[in-house]
């Protein structure tokens, strides 16, 4: 989850970002992701979250979105309201299954190598 993240997060960076190139052997691929102790750590939390959520919820999968979005403000009468103008939305469905050892029995938990993703660019 972490890598289609920081992929997508990197890909969609504006101005100049410091790329880093991260190997994940578990899955024997290389991803990109930018230099920002910030970001890695919101990811990182936000990650942690659904992790513990699916700890707790065993067999169902989570969904994660990814929003990217423009501010305006409004006037109104006496304030001004904030309105977020969605551009783009990505939303990641995640599942967990348990692996099956030789001798039928349920190993451990293993986070899926399948991974759905639904693009929508919103304006």
């Amino acid at each position: 989850m972490r890598c289609v993240l920081h992929t997508v997060l990197f890909n969609r960076a504006l101005g100049l970002v410091r790329p880093r190139e991260v190997d994940l052997d578990l899955f024997n691929i290389s991803y990109v992701q930018c230099v920002d102790r910030g970001l890695e750590r919101v990811v990182d939390e936000k990650v942690g979250a659904v992790l513990h959520w699916m700890e707790r919820h065993p067999g169902k999968p989570a969904q994660v979105s990814l929003k990217f979005f423009e501010k305006r403000y409004k006037q109104a009468w006496f304030s001004k309201q904030e309105e977020r103008l969605y551009w783009e939305e990505w939303n990641v469905t995640v599942g967990c299954t348990s692996q099956i050892g030789a001798d039928g029995h349920a190993g451990g938990r293993q986070r899926s190598k399948t991974t759905s993703i639904d693009t929508h660019g919103e304006r």
